[in-house]
């Protein structure tokens, strides 16, 4: 039996009784899979690698990433929190900063990342649960200017069955997904074995609020996917349950069923203008692309934009020519399908990385004859992380002993004036930041 694996990754979340084999890192592009020796062994159908069911699990993250709405919020918001941060220091006349730097809420910064915090939902870990009921409250988030945005927070009551009690688990998209990869790493590999929260929750939920969809994965997939095309998950997964038990004798013909009945008639505002589930990707998928490229302006960094760019837009494809396709992965156990075959070589695979920091990348089929840096979101990452107090640059155990120096590990900002730049160093002047320099806490200067 295959040991449990930890939930897509927070940097500061506590070790517990679960083992951590791999994780995705949204809106970054990094899958980590910790057993991971040869990527050419991935297609291997006489006896898939050990590692084989982790790395579906994580690459079952990154397409939640880029082929829906709420995962394409991910790269949004970093790429935002990096362009309120660099304009925040920029335009301060002094050269120091100080780290962790707090970011005003001029630009709705601090709304947004309580709003994300909102539709992620918490991940601590159960083993064994029964579900019981869930609840709707209202959340409260004070905007710029003074105004307040209202949210709806969802709410699981279970029994823990180890610790025999009752608890509340604050429901959101991180359920939602890591069901999903769950749910098609146990096709592939049916020992698979998780905890009930994060990676089943969903599934306990459908089986007792909705018998209709009871032990179906295909359709608790597609449930779930459905939900993923909102900005707020958790709003649309309990929605359409709802919508389930209120139109009697309701039986699903197939997964597109689903995809329509979480549809129908349903239209959200907010953007300034009414959108459907499908234009608000639309949008979303655009404005994600837009930050990208203006992120990467010098010329240097035009094959990531490009690279990227067809990410979206295959993504797009696949999304709106095959909804469904998740439920499609795996043919049977040990095997991946057609379906899974065909994405990535028109995805690739992207940067990914063990626990000895050996990276991989595999570039989409049609970008081969591009030089492309698949680490540059970690860049984002790492830039980020100084923004937040970390003096080490985070991409130091992935970079050769001929780029690194000892100011990789307490000042990575300084290497802005070798006459190489390293990648952390090319973005930290391509950003305008060259001779800004972050300070400890409360102090500040020239």
């Amino acid at each position: 039996m295959k040991k449990n694996r930890r939930p897509e990754t927070e940097a500061n979340q506590p070790e517990t009784e679960f083992t951590t084999l791999g994780f995705y890192e949204p809106g970054f592009i990094h899958l980590r899979v910790n057993a991971l020796d040869n990527l050419n062994r991935l297609m291997d159908k006489s006896e898939p690698a050990e590692w084989v069911p982790t790395f579906l699990h994580e690459y079952v993250h990154f397409l939640q990433d880029i082929t829906s709405t709420h995962g394409l919020l991910n790269f949004i918001h970093a790429v935002e929190h990096l362009k309120n941060a660099n304009k925040q220091v920029t335009e301060n006349a002094s050269t120091g900063f100080s780290i962790p730097l707090k970011i005003s809420n001029v630009y709705n910064w601090e709304t947004n990342r309580k709003l994300k915090e909102v539709y992620r939902g918490c991940d601590r870990p159960v083993k064994s649960i029964g579900y019981l009921d869930y609840r709707e409250t209202v959340e409260r988030i004070p905007a710029s200017g003074g105004s307040t945005i209202t949210v709806p927070k969802y709410h699981v009551n279970y029994y823990d069955n180890g610790a025999q009690t009752k608890m509340t688990c604050h429901f959101g998209a991180i359920h939602i997904k890591e069901y999903m990869a769950h749910a098609l790493q146990k096709q592939f590999d049916p020992v698979t074995a998780h905890a009930d929260i994060p990676y089943r929750l969903a599934e306990l939920i459908v089986n007792k609020e909705t018998p209709q969809l009871a032990g179906n994965a295909p359709f608790i997939i597609a449930l779930c996917d459905a939900s993923l095309m909102d900005f707020h998950p958790a709003r649309l997964f309990f929605h359409t349950l709802e919508r389930i038990k209120s139109i009697p004798d309701w039986t699903p013909t197939d997964a597109d069923s689903i995809y329509a009945l979480a549809f129908k008639d349903l239209r959200l505002s907010g953007t300034g203008r009414t959108e459907t589930f499908e234009s608000l990707y639309d949008e979303t998928a655009k404005s994600a692309a837009q930050a990208f490229r203006d992120s990467l302006k010098a010329d240097i960094f035009k094959s990531n934009v490009l690279w990227f760019e067809n990410l979206i837009r295959e993504a797009r494809n696949l999304r709106l020519n095959r909804r469904g396709f998740f439920s499609k992965l795996v043919s049977s156990p040990g095997n991946f399908s057609r379906m899974f075959t065909q994405i990535v070589n028109t995805l690739g695979v992207p940067f990914t990385t063990n626990a000895e920091s050996r990276g991989y990348f595999v570039p989409p089929e049609k970008l081969k004859s591009l030089v492309i840096q698949p680490y540059l979101p970690k860049v984002f990452q790492a830039i980020s992380k100084t923004y937040g107090g970390c003096r080490e640059c985070s991409l130091h155990p992935f970079c050769g002993e001929n780029i690194t120096n000892d100011d990789c590990k307490n000042k990575p900002w300084a290497r802005v004036d070798l006459p190489e730049l390293c990648p952390y160093a090319q973005l930290w002047k391509t950003w305008g930041l060259s001779g800004r320099k972050p300070l400890p806490s409360g102090i500040s200067g020239n």
